[in-house]
């Protein structure tokens, strides 16, 4: 990641998101607070390539879990929750060194489940689209 790179991103109101684990063996995750929704994306690089020089498949499947389930913790107060259902549709490629955002919404919110939805896009260029459903545990 090239120090101009990171100052392009800090300018623009990104920060790197608090982590630990493999989300910050795959990131950093990058998030910025827009007027309605926080917004996440991530800095690609020649780690996150397979074989035919594109952005992995399961690296933007992780950006579409972690980015949804962070959209879902905020919505459910910050309580302990797991992923029980995440389905994705690839629409299109992303290049090594491009950043890709996700672009994240609460679809409805029960007690216990939260329906969220997403699209992670390069520029207008939408790359995937997601759905998922995450279960609020019960606090013990």
């Amino acid at each position: 990641m090239s120090d101009a790179r990171v100052q392009e991103l800090e300018q623009a109101g990104w920060a790197i998101e608090p982590g630990d684990g493999y989300r910050n063996h795959i990131g950093p995750l990058w998030s910025r607070q827009d007027r309605e929704h926080k917004r996440f994306g991530m800095l690609t690089d020649s780690r996150h390539a397979n074989r035919f020089g594109v952005v992995h498949g399961g690296l933007l499947l992780s950006l579409a879990d972690e980015s949804l389930g962070i959209t879902s913790l905020i919505a459910n107060g910050g309580r302990r929750q797991v992923t029980i259902q995440l389905s994705s549709q690839f629409i299109s490629s992303a290049q090594v060194g491009e950043f890709v955002e996700s672009h994240t919404e609460v679809l409805r919110r029960t007690r216990t489940m939260i329906f969220v939805r997403g699209l992670l896009q390069v520029g207008d260029r939408t790359i995937l689209s997601a759905e998922g459903i995450w279960k609020v545990l019960d606090e013990r």
